[in-house]
C-alpha cells in the first residue's frame, strides 16, 4: 500500500497580502465614485418623484377649487410664505417670527398629499413631542435649509434641514410674484397675493405651462433670491429640481443668475417691466427679466 501524503493547510503568504492589498487599492477608487453616482441618481429619482406627486396633488386641489392655488397668506392677509401650501409643523423658531409658525393641520394642501385627514402633532400640553410627517414634501438630500440663514445661526450648527425647518424641500415658486409693482389693482387688496397668484396661475397656462416651475427646491429658490449659482440639494452646482405647471417635474442646469431659461421660467415672461406697455401687474426691478444672465 502506497502511503497517502500528508497535506498541511497554509494562510495567505505576505506575496498573496500584498496582491489582496493591491487589488482593492485599485478597485476603491473605481468602485466608490460608482457606488456615489448610483446614490445620487436615486436621490433624484426619488426627489422628482415627491415633485410629480406634488404636482398631482395641486391639480386636484385646482380641479376642486375652481383653478385656485392652495395659496394661503399669512398676517391677516397682507403676508406670504413660500411653504404654506403644504408640509409638516415648523421648526418652535418660528414661533417667534409672527405669522410663520404654521402646523401640518393648517396647510390647505395636505389633506391631497397625505390621502386622509391630516393627523395633528402629538402634544404634551403647549409642547410638540412628535410632528406629524408629510414624507412626500421630503427630499431624501435635503440637508441645510437657507430660509432661516441669517436669522437663525442655531439651524445652520444643527445643520438643520428645509424639511425639519418649514416643513418641506419644496418651495412655491413666491418669485414670480415677489416684486409686483405697488400701484397695480391687487397689491393693497387683503386677499391681493390669492388673487395674483390665481391671475398668474390663469395666465402661464395659456403658453407656459411646460416651462412656468411652480415648485422648487431650496437652494434654487435661494439662488434665484441672491441672483447667484448654488451647489443644489443633490451635490451638483447650479443644477436643481423643478415642478411645472403642467404636471411634469425634471432635473437639470439652471442659471439662476437670471429668472429664464431655455426651458424654464421663474416669472411670467409676460409681466416684466415695460415702460411702454403697462399691465395690470408687472415686476418692478428692471433687472426682473428674461433676458440671459450677463
Amino acid at each position: 500500500m502506497r502511503p497517502v501524503p500528508h497535506r498541511y493547510p497554509h494562510g495567505f503568504t505576505l506575496t498573496d497580502l500584498l496582491v489582496v492589498t493591491a487589488l482593492i487599492g485599485v478597485l476603491v477608487p473605481i468602485v466608490l465614485p460608482a457606488l456615489a453616482q448610483t446614490r445620487q441618481a436615486s436621490g433624484v429619482a426619488q426627489c422628482l418623484s415627491n415633485m410629480e406627486q406634488l404636482m398631482q396633488a395641486t391639480s386636484a386641489y385646482r380641479a376642486d377649487w375652481d383653478g385656485a392655488f392652495p395659496f394661503q397668506t399669512v398676517g391677516g392677509g397682507q403676508g406670504v410664505c413660500s411653504w404654506s401650501y403644504g408640509g409638516k409643523t415648523t421648526d418652535d423658531y418660528w414661533k417667534d417670527q409672527g405669522p410663520f409658525f404654521l402646523r401640518v393641520t393648517e396647510r390647505p394642501l395636505n389633506l391631497y398629499l397625505l390621502g386622509a385627514a391630516v393627523e395633528p402633532d402629538v402634544m404634551d400640553g403647549y409642547e410638540i413631542v412628535e410632528r406629524t410627517e408629510v414624507p412626500v414634501l421630503k427630499c431624501p438630500a435635503d440637508h441645510q435649509t437657507h430660509q432661516n440663514m441669517f436669522d437663525n445661526p442655531a439651524a445652520q450648527q444643527r445643520l438643520l434641514s428645509c424639511y425639519d425647518d418649514v416643513g418641506t424641500s419644496y418651495q412655491y415658486n413666491l418669485h414670480s410674484l415677489f416684486d409686483l409693482n405697488k400701484d397695480s389693482q391687487w397689491y393693497w387688496q387683503q386677499d391681493g397675493w390669492a388673487k395674483a397668484s390665481r391671475l398668474l396661475i390663469h395666465d402661464v397656462l395659456a403658453k407656459y405651462s411646460s416651462t412656468f416651475v411652480m415648485f422648487l427646491e431650496d437652494p434654487m429658490a435661494w439662488a434665484l433670491f441672491d441672483n447667484t449659482l448654488e451647489i443644489g440639494n443633490h451635490g451638483e452646482f447650479a443644477k436643481h429640481s423643478c415642478g411645472y405647471l403642467d404636471g411634469h417635474a425634471d432635473y437639470g442646469y439652471r442659471d439662476t443668475r437670471t429668472w429664464c431659461g431655455p426651458d424654464w421660467e421663474a416669472l411670467n415672461p409676460e409681466w416684466v417691466f415695460d415702460f411702454y406697455s403697462p399691465k395690470p401687474i408687472y415686476y418692478v426691478q428692471m433687472d426682473m427679466t428674461c433676458l440671459p444672465a450677463p
